[in-house]
């Protein structure tokens, strides 16, 4: 049976595409907004513990990867279930779990990378701006 005869074909992106650039840009808009809180706490643990305040700023930098994967781990979980398939649901997330969580980490600091680079680009004043308009 040709199940990809039934379907409809959109142009550009399929739809779980552009499903995972929703949950990435939600993602991101979490990740923002937990930076608007611990990142300040992080610089002023810097005077009281440099070492703290490092190990703190790395697990801030690396916590999407830690939520893709808990989260992809969770939903093929609750999709196996509601599938019907009954597999033995592990606690700890597999390797896809993993790889969907380095590659989402991945995409969003590139994209926001390139992003700020490109805001940079237009933006850049012509004859100062920088640390003279600061200073002024």
């Amino acid at each position: 049976m040709d199940h990809d005869a039934d379907r409809v074909h959109f142009p550009g992106p399929s739809a779980s595409s552009w499903l995972s650039a929703a949950l990435l840009y939600g993602v991101f808009l979490f990740w923002a907004m937990l930076g608007g809180n611990v990142v300040p706490r992080i610089v002023e643990l810097i005077e009281e513990s440099p070492q703290l305040a490092a190990l703190a700023g790395a697990g801030y930098l690396l916590s999407p990867a830690l939520g893709v994967m808990v989260s992809h781990h969770t939903l093929h979980g609750v999709l196996d279930g509601l599938d019907g398939e009954r597999g033995v649901f592990r606690f700890a997330p597999g390797a896809a779990s993993a790889w969907a969580g380095v590659f989402a980490w991945g995409t969003l600091m590139l994209s926001t990378m390139l992003s700020l680079l490109l805001l940079a680009a237009l933006f850049a004043g012509k004859g100062g701006g920088g640390a003279e308009a600061l200073a002024a």
